[in-house]
């Protein structure tokens, strides 16, 4: 079989990791909603099209043993209220995905899960993977479905599935989007002098993943023999942060005061969530990169993209 791999969308974590890809592969196939450019990459094929493109995906299924699924079209708060969107953006292509898969063997699909979400509001004790659901968006209830077809699809046929659930990462070449992404959405208000809406008081924590962290768990999964048919694997870094922490913490990086206002916490937002990557870890992985270092990286990153007056 030809040493391809096929990539399913080129958000913040697709684009990331293909020049890793690139040099592991004789050739990479991104499939995306929008076109994205990667001349100096001669072994990278962008296809513009749908997920769930089957003619295209006959082609490239029988040339590439691999997948990564990592394509998303919402956050909690774009589907709050809107089942019927997260259905539609991110199940129905999903399941297509899979219903062209099946006529195929031995293919490894890799699942970009969540971890921030899927398991709800935990308490101080870290949330491992064998723990139960409790879902307060319908973007993590649709995650949790997608599980369950892919665990269904990888018991069923003689294909590989390894569900990733990170927390939430940040990292060099984050775009922004609003609503989504917390420390990039404090580095573009502090960036632009405007005012960061925080829901709540503060004080919910989270786990921070800085992206190469995230990267390095792939690569090693990529070249791990599975442990089962169908693994799941929490991405973590340990680094658990208030809103509050994160603020300040950026504040004292950039030497810069941000401007802040809150409102009533939402439904869809969770207290507090910690993770547990020790399951990772056995295999070997660590992440390298603290908060404080990853937000360093963040902010001089933003300074030499934008204009020149930010470093003034």
């Amino acid at each position: 079989m030809s040493n391809n791999i096929l990539l399913v969308g080129a958000g913040f974590a697709g684009r990331a990791i293909l020049p890793y890809l690139a040099e592991l592969y004789d050739d990479v196939h991104v499939i995306s909603r929008s076109k994205y450019y990667f001349n100096e990459y001669k072994n990278i094929h962008t296809h513009v099209a749908h997920l769930d493109d089957e003619i295209l995906l006959h082609k490239l299924l029988p040339v590439c043993n691999t997948i990564l699924y990592y394509a998303w079209d919402s956050t909690p708060g774009k589907t709050a209220l809107k089942p019927q969107f997260e259905f539609n953006a991110n199940l129905i292509p999903l399941i297509r995905f899979l219903e062209t898969l099946q006529n195929f063997s031995d293919r490894h699909l890799f699942f970009l899960s969540s971890g921030g979400t899927v398991y709800g509001n935990t308490t101080s004790k870290a949330t491992t993977e064998d723990l139960p659901f409790h879902p307060r968006s319908y973007y993590a209830a649709s995650k949790i479905s997608s599980e369950a077809f892919l665990t269904a699809f990888g018991r069923q046929t003689d294909n590989q599935i390894t569900i990733l659930r990170p927390s939430n990462f940040y990292g060099i070449g984050q775009p922004y989007i609003k609503g989504f992404g917390l420390i990039r959405a404090v580095f573009e208000h502090l960036l632009n002098n405007t005012t960061l809406e925080i829901w709540g008081d503060g004080s919910a924590k989270r786990d921070y993943l800085y992206i190469e962290d995230f990267i390095s768990a792939n690569l090693l999964l990529l070249n791990h023999p599975p442990i089962s048919n169908v693994q799941i694997f929490n991405v973590s870094s340990g680094d658990y942060a208030s809103i509050n922490e994160i603020c300040e913490t950026i504040e004292k990086i950039s030497g810069r005061q941000l401007n802040k206002i809150y409102k009533p916490t939402r439904t869809v937002d969770l207290f507090n969530i910690s993770i547990d990557s020790n399951k990772l870890r056995s295999l070997g992985w660590a992440p390298k990169t603290n908060l404080t270092t990853g937000l360093t990286y963040m902010w001089e990153w933003l300074c030499k993209i934008q204009s020149p007056a930010i470093n003034q």
